[in-house]
């Protein structure tokens, strides 16, 4: 079968995907102490399905009134599963990233308020960096074990096309607009030209060694 032709650049900007998690019921944050506050959350709908007649889409209340947000594909309440999670938000990115004849970069970015959930979707919680195969590890612990499952899939399959395979990670933050590298003891890295330089490459090869990847992280990202 000859390859795919490649996807002709796009000049125009593309509206992304934009996916909305109310905050899950295990991790805290949903007492209400009576303090007051200039925003709340006054109610959510999830429209999973397109043809719906209602819209996936959060409202949030305060002394002006309410206030509709339905730019979310898709809203998760608080009891949806990180697996869920996975299946919806990664999955369709990992088939683009993974394609065998026309593979395109993958971009997840987690935007919210200290303790909105990001580390737990991101990373999962912290009894989740235990085991390899927790059932409440993040969206990256996932997606790595599909890649690994996915190459060494084509490698068994297909040996003539994929004769070997190596997955690398870097982890680093940028705090106060700086550069630290989180698997280099918080060593100080650069971009240059939108090219990261200095970040240590750490090769994974099985779930375990992600699993010590994120404690790494963990240990050594900054929270405050």
């Amino acid at each position: 079968m000859p390859p795919k032709a490649k996807r002709t650049p796009r000049g125009d900007l593309v509206a992304p995907p934009v996916f909305a998690r109310i905050l899950p019921e295990n991790v805290g944050g949903h007492v209400d102490d009576g303090a007051s506050v200039y925003k709340r959350l006054a109610s959510w709908s999830d429209a999973a399905v397109p043809s719906d007649a209602k819209q996936a889409r959060v409202t949030l209340v305060d002394g002006h009134g309410e206030t509709h947000y339905a730019f979310p594909k898709r809203v998760f309440g608080p009891s949806a599963s990180q697996e869920e999670l996975f299946r919806e938000v990664a999955r369709p990115l990992l088939r683009t990233y993974l394609d065998a004849d026309d593979p395109q970069s993958a971009f997840v970015f987690a935007y919210g308020q200290t303790g909105t959930g990001k580390t737990y979707t991101l990373m999962g919680p912290e009894e989740s960096l235990s085991e390899p195969k927790h059932d409440l590890r993040g969206l990256f612990p996932r997606i790595v074990d599909e890649v690994c499952a996915t190459l060494a899939a084509r490698k068994r399959n297909h040996p003539e096309r994929v004769a070997a395979f190596a997955l690398s990670v870097t982890a680093v933050e940028f705090y106060f607009c700086q550069g630290f590298d989180l698997l280099d003891d918080h060593a100080q890295v650069r971009v240059e030209k939108g090219e990261l330089i200095g970040a240590r490459s750490v090769e994974v090869k099985t779930a375990s060694d992600t699993t010590r990847v994120l404690n790494a992280v963990r240990d050594k990202r900054t929270t405050a």
